[in-house]
């Protein structure tokens, strides 16, 4: 990020605050980069499964989706208001995130069709949250699908669907 700034300040004539910090380049921890093998059997489990609450049935496979296809952070997508999205120009806008930053994001027309049709299901309220789950039991639907498939990983995180979407 140090060098981005300073070829900023030098070639674009952009003043560009930084400070030199130091950062741990010591840690061992790799994020793990699911293959779009694995994601795909990890959406046909999660469509599959049966949930205690029928609308989990629903939710869970577009929550899911939206993660991986769309980058977002779990806090972020459990967030959504039904008038955040956007099926005019297949955005999202991401009302407050991460250090109280908002911004839109897009996502593809295959995204779109699941959106349309788990709203057609929901009939939803324009300030209604379009997920009902919580963190934690997104996590372990989450860890109990990728224990079914065996995929070895040092941990499992919800966040790593996040990281596979910038690879792929």
């Amino acid at each position: 990020m140090l060098k981005f700034c300073k070829f900023l300040i030098r070639f674009c004539n952009t003043n560009v605050f930084y400070e030199e910090l130091n950062f741990d380049n010591n840690s061992s921890f790799q994020p793990h980069i699911y293959t779009v093998d694995e994601v795909n059997k990890i959406l046909s489990i999660i469509d599959k499964r049966q949930y205690g609450n029928k609308i989990f049935s629903y939710e869970y496979p577009v929550l899911f989706r939206m993660l991986y296809s769309t980058g977002l952070r779990i806090s972020e997508a459990l967030n959504i208001k039904f008038n955040d999205i956007s099926l005019v120009d297949n955005s999202i806008n991401i009302v407050l995130s991460k250090e109280n930053i908002s911004r839109k994001i897009y996502f593809s027309d295959s995204m779109k069709k699941v959106i349309i049709k788990y709203f057609k299901i929901m009939n939803f309220n324009n300030e209604d949250s379009i997920f009902t789950t919580t963190k934690e039991n997104a996590l372990l639907v989450f860890k109990k699908v990728i224990r079914e498939l065996n995929i070895k990983t040092v941990s499992i995180r919800l966040h790593d669907l996040r990281h596979s979407f910038s690879v792929t």
